[in-house]
């Protein structure tokens, strides 16, 4: 009698009898089955460990504001510890995440015509900057940090300066990810990391 117990799914759905799928095949699943439940597992625990350590963090940090009679306000983070002997250290800093809003389109558009008025002069070397930095990746998105690092220049156009603002205008913080490291010092005085990818989960 076939039952549904009888047939395993492929990939696109199909219904396959089960004694119909090689034995090696049968192996690979199995096999890939148990090693991403074991993998799922450390991720959960991963995940317990990263929210008890920032809850701890943030315990110690509120002590020492009680210390000193305050209280603490806003975000924590951008904080290294160091122990007593110097040889562990924590660093937790928290990273705003940015997006850029339309009012990039108008920068780009003024210092492309920037550039293109200094072609001929000294400035000429800022072309092949400006095009790196308003090239996009394969999903169509433009390196921020190449962006922002155009407020360095300080130059005296006034299209220049308006783009520049353009820029400051466009940034958008869409929220923030702290981030917990840790380390360790070698024999030769230097940190070492621990690593511990709290990142992803």
């Amino acid at each position: 009698m076939n039952t549904k117990e009888n047939y395993m799914e492929d990939a696109k759905g199909r219904l396959i009898p089960v004694e119909s799928i090689s034995q090696i095949d049968m192996m690979k699943h199995e096999f890939v089955i148990e090693m991403v439940k074991r993998a799922a597992e450390k991720s959960e625990e991963l995940k317990t460990f990263k929210m008890a350590l920032f809850g701890d963090f943030s315990s110690f940090i509120e002590l020492i504001y009680e210390r000193y009679g305050q209280t603490l306000g806003g975000k924590k983070g951008n904080v290294t510890v160091y122990s007593f002997d110097g040889a562990y250290k924590l660093s937790v800093a928290v990273q705003d995440r940015i997006t850029l809003g339309p009012e990039l389109q108008v920068a780009e558009k003024l210092i492309k015509e920037c550039v293109r008025d200094w072609s001929q002069g000294a400035r000429s070397e800022l072309k092949t900057l400006v095009e790196r930095v308003f090239e996009t990746d394969k999903e169509g998105n433009i390196n921020i940090r190449e962006v922002l690092s155009l407020r360095r220049y300080e130059i005296d156009d006034p299209r220049w300066q308006e783009a520049m603002q353009a820029i400051s205008d466009a940034i958008n913080v869409v929220g923030s990810r702290a981030y917990m490291r840790f380390h360790r010092r070698t024999e030769r005085g230097d940190y070492e990391p621990i690593s511990l990818d709290f990142t992803k989960v």
